[in-house]
């Protein structure tokens, strides 16, 4: 789940993991409900997967729109959301929060390289945490947050420490107790090159950050700065290598694309290029920056999110399917708590052994949450919260 403050930038970053741009972005806010996107095991593999986008209301869904998974269908589909979430933002200004409170938007999509799973993966985009929203949909997006396996928290580097930012991790303590599962990702962090002695003292002093916000540490590698508009540029020109020499369908699909690009990479001063296709574009690109769509990607650090977040997912669903657990993550939380109530319990006087063992566990969980752990470990784990349950 994405969560973060008002045009923090969560729908680009959606955007960018999806390799396209399907979510509604622009300068003013635009989500105006639940965004729900879903890569499934049943269609991953499908040579012409399809776009499902269906509406909730009043715990039933409708079907209303079926494409699919081309240029032409993420076409369709994108400007299918975004009037209805224009639709729903004029609603809600003219007072009748019902309507954008009753619907959730789902979109059923493979998402490219997520590694095969076993269940589903549920990408959820959200209104912006400070934002002035119905309490059915502040509701609805609080229990999400707290089932959620992993949660990435998009903060925007040009308002770092900001009221807004402090009060969502005060949120999001309250909501989930803590911050095991989180990736922490400061976007619009565009001017950040490769050096990584910069890089890592940003990050150390995000941390110490987060720490004062809500009290709790955050490892300094669940934290990312990226810049999600310069990834969905790569990302759309990978993603769509097969239509690179395909003028009709780069020109009449992503008309948005190249004047991103340019707003995006052009020093102001050199003229505005031709460009009429995804290889003219890579090369544009490159000429401006001297490097490939994947050198973009490795030089902004978007590749350290990519994996955290995959590795975040391998895991989750490893478990969930051992365990049969609601949401892994939380279930691991509250192991860890009985954990330290045990341990508190067994220094009155229960044997050391006991209380070396348990922190043993303690220590294993919080490796766990950090993306090192072995098959040894986790086995340990199914077994006691199939004790505990």
């Amino acid at each position: 789940m994405l969560v973060g403050t008002v045009n923090a930038g969560k729908s680009s970053l959606l955007n960018a993991v999806l390799g396209n741009q399907i979510s509604p972005t622009a300068s003013k806010p635009m989500t105006a409900t639940m965004m729900t996107f879903v890569h499934s095991p049943t269609n991953q593999n499908q040579k012409s997967p399809r776009i499902t986008i269906q509406s909730l209301s009043d715990g039933e869904r409708d079907i209303l729109l079926d494409v699919d998974a081309n240029p032409a269908g993420i076409s369709e589909a994108r400007e299918f959301l975004d009037e209805i979430n224009k639709n729903l933002r004029d609603s809600i200004f003219e007072g009748d929060v019902d309507e954008a409170a009753n619907s959730e938007l789902c979109t059923n999509m493979p998402f490219p390289y997520m590694p095969q799973t076993e269940v589903d993966v549920v990408l959820r985009d959200c209104p912006g945490t400070n934002e002035d929203c119905s309490d059915r949909i502040r509701n609805r997006w609080r229990s999400y947050m707290h089932a959620a396996d992993v949660l990435i928290v998009v903060l925007d580097y040009t308002q770092q420490g900001s009221q807004a930012e402090a009060e969502l991790f005060e949120t999001i303590v309250a909501e989930r107790g803590h911050l095991h599962g989180v990736l922490v990702v400061v976007n619009k962090a565009d001017h950040i090159g490769p050096d990584l002695v910069e890089y890592e003292e940003l990050r150390a002093k995000t941390c110490a950050r987060v720490q004062t916000y809500s009290g709790k540490e955050v490892s300094k590698d669940c934290v990312f700065f990226v810049s999600a508009t310069k990834a969905l540029i790569a990302r759309s020109i990978i993603c769509n290598s097969s239509f690179k020499e395909d003028n009709a369908v780069f020109q009449e699909n992503f008309k948005w694309l190249t004047p991103l690009a340019i707003n995006t990479f052009s020093n102001k001063f050199k003229p505005k290029p031709i460009v009429k296709s995804f290889s003219d574009l890579e090369m544009t690109l490159f000429d401006w920056t001297g490097l490939s769509a994947e050198g973009i990607l490795e030089h902004t650090h978007w590749h350290d999110f990519e994996h955290a977040l995959i590795r975040s997912v391998v895991y989750a669903d490893a478990m969930r399917v051992k365990t049969g657990c609601a949401s892994i993550l939380a279930s691991l939380h509250l192991v860890s708590v009985e954990c330290k109530t045990q341990i508190t319990r067994y220094r009155d006087g229960v044997a050391k052994n006991r209380v070396e063992e348990l922190q043993r566990m303690h220590q294993q969980f919080l490796d766990f949450v950090n993306g090192e752990v072995s098959d040894e470990v986790e086995q340990h784990y199914v077994s006691f919260l199939f004790l505990n349950q």
